[in-house]
């Protein structure tokens, strides 16, 4: 993928009451002058009669559906928003919408997925879905959290797999607009050898280098912690205000298809950024 351009909006999905994400994905646009999409994806499941719903029962989602976002518009004017704001309802499933909108959108912001069943019934694992095929960075906000006093600081989890060209330029660009600090956390699995370890710290300095110079405003530390990855980035969450993740380069398939993401986007602490490989700020 290219860079983002002026032209592209910051798209939010919400399911039901997504307050951090609406207030989080309206920042973004805000610190990148453009405008945010709001959408609410609504689908009819099948009745397993081979039958189909009556326009009145259709009628009955859709209207549930403009409630939601309804109250995503109340949300968004107390925020005093300073960019224009669209509010979108559309059919379908959410995963497969929200993908598409990927595909033209400068970031998704989205809710967890351990949203309750019934939802779940109708949106299926929105999370999962984008954070495995997003064609941009997918944010995902945990249920109830607030920007109100997070901590200074940035995280980009490296494991040593993934390629860390995408979330190193995501994490030093949101640092800067931020003025925060960043931490670049490697985090080496007990049977790794040192051999190993050495020459993933050389390559990781070697690209911090070059980020350093075009980003020299931003404070940024590198950490090497022993030990397993995902209590290590669960901890490491719980000081940061975002967490940032990149996909591996092998034939497609990202971190978060593996347990130790989805283990991460479930119990962090603050919202989780998975970022395309080729992403560039």
């Amino acid at each position: 993928m290219v860079g983002p351009n002026r032209h592209q909006r910051v798209v939010v999905g919400i399911a039901d009451t997504e307050d951090g994400a609406l207030g989080l994905a309206l920042r973004r646009a805000e610190q990148h002058k453009c405008g945010l999409r709001v959408v609410h994806a609504f689908d009819v499941p099948g009745s397993g009669l081979h039958s189909t719903y009556t326009p009145a029962v259709v009628a009955g989602f859709e209207e549930g559906g403009q409630a939601v976002l309804d109250r995503a518009r109340e949300v968004i004017s107390s925020l005093d928003p300073k960019v224009d704001v669209e509010y979108a309802l559309v059919r379908g499933r959410a995963s497969l919408i929200l993908l598409d909108e990927s595909s033209s959108a400068r970031e998704i912001v989205i809710g967890p997925d351990d949203s309750p069943w019934y939802v779940q019934l109708f949106q299926g694992r929105v999370a999962k879905s984008l954070a495995a095929h997003g064609r941009c960075p997918v944010t995902v906000v945990p249920d109830g959290w607030s920007s109100e006093g997070s901590p200074e600081l940035v995280i980009v989890a490296l494991d040593g797999e993934s390629n860390a060209h995408g979330p190193v330029s995501y994490a030093f660009d949101v640092a800067q607009l931020e003025g925060r600090s960043l931490e670049m956390l490697h985090v080496v699995e007990p049977d790794k050898s040192g051999a190993a370890v050495m020459q993933r710290w050389g390559e990781m300095s070697h690209l911090l280098e070059s980020w350093r110079r075009r980003f020299p405003q931003v404070r940024v530390r590198t950490v090497v912690v022993p030990g397993g990855a995902v209590a290590v980035s669960r901890e490491g969450s719980a000081e940061a205000s975002l967490l940032v993740a990149g996909r591996s380069s092998t034939h497609g398939v990202d971190l978060f298809a593996r347990p130790f993401a989805q283990e991460v986007i479930r119990s962090s602490h603050c919202p989780v950024v998975v970022v395309p490989t080729d992403y560039r700020a």
